[in-house]
């Protein structure tokens, strides 16, 4: 690893559990696994919300934040009200600028700013998607191990 430097890194955990109406209905054990960040963000006056448990999505191409987060949080809107298609569904809501960190039991990551989706209801989940979160860090994910973390580079 000679002339490499690392930065910071974050470990992620993984959430399992079994699809249970498919195990009602079938008896068929299928397991559902998400992977998890922990995300605290920048607060109006300077401080940090209580971290947040984030769904780590690469198939998302951005980022989604229900109402109860980010109007706890710092925020700028960039666009007006408008429709927005997530995850074959429809929600209202307007592309806005927030400021978050990853952390772990023992690291806290570099200050990230990102653009994401700031919803108008809490109907879906806090998602981490790829634009301007997972295209500034490093992702390793491997269940098998059950290791997983993203790594900033310095």
């Amino acid at each position: 690893m000679h002339g490499r430097h690392f930065g910071t890194a974050v470990q992620l955990e993984f959430d399992t559990t079994i699809d249970a109406p498919l195990f009602i209905e079938t008896q068929i054990v299928h397991h559902v696994v998400r992977l998890i960040a922990r995300v605290s963000f920048r607060t109006p006056e300077g401080g940090w919300t209580n971290p947040r448990r984030a769904l780590i999505d690469t198939g998302s191409p951005v980022s989604v934040i229900p109402r109860s987060i980010w109007q706890n949080a710092a925020h700028a809107f960039l666009t007006g009200e408008t429709t927005i298609g997530i995850g074959g569904m429809t929600v209202s809501g307007r592309v806005g600028l927030v400021t978050l960190c990853l952390q772990d039991a023992h690291t806290l990551s570099p200050f990230l700013r990102m653009k994401a989706d700031l919803i108008g209801d809490d109907s879906l989940p806090l998602i981490l998607g790829f634009s301007d979160v997972l295209t500034q860090v490093t992702l390793v994910s491997d269940f098998y191990a059950n290791l997983a973390y993203v790594l900033f580079r310095p």
